[in-house]
């Protein structure tokens, strides 16, 4: 028991001065680095084509940052897109946490936009197929409206000949002959 006490108040302390070196190096990580703000910033005005100050280069990676970000905002192919955010996700193994989430978020981001650009476009074929046919139904109609037009024309003459044709004469005989 004595011996689990001990073990259970050194794992205890151990824990407790592991914790505060290992904050201190995460804070550290993140000054050797760009900050993560100026980083993003950058990306969307990069994106938006306005001006925008590219990274310090004295930060660790600050130029595959850059580049990056010119890259990423050069093309609209989100296929590139992706390929850039895991291109720069193993330039170094080391990035601090707020750039892994970033990069996440970044490929998340990226991948629902490949999404809704697929849809838009099989929606876009789907559309202009139903426009033509809707065109070649309209003109299908337009078509019959000519033919009912002409059938009613035809009509109406054959049965304005039968009635010229029947005078009291011809009525009188078929009463006669039935």
């Amino acid at each position: 028991m004595k011996l689990a006490i001990i073990t259970m108040i050194t794992f205890s302390l151990v824990g407790c001065a592991i914790s505060p070196n290992s904050q201190s190096e995460a804070a550290a990580k993140e000054t050797a680095f760009p900050p993560i703000t100026s980083t993003v910033k950058a990306l969307i005005q990069r994106c938006k084509n306005a001006h925008y100050n590219p990274l310090d280069i004295e930060y660790i990676n600050a130029d595959q940052l850059n580049q990056f970000i010119e890259n990423y905002c050069s093309t609209q192919s989100t296929t590139k897109q992706l390929n850039e955010i895991e291109e720069i996700k193993h330039v170094d193994s080391n990035w601090p946490e707020s750039y892994i989430v970033w990069f996440e978020h970044l490929t998340l981001h990226t991948q629902q936009l490949r999404t809704q650009r697929i849809d838009n476009f099989y929606l876009d074929r789907r559309l202009e197929q139903a426009e033509s046919e809707k065109q070649s139904l309209d003109s299908q109609l337009k078509a019959l409206t000519k033919q009912l037009k002409e059938l009613k024309l035809q009509l109406a003459a054959t049965e304005s000949e039968r009635l010229m044709n029947s005078s009291p004469q011809a009525f009188s005989q078929k009463e006669e002959q039935e």
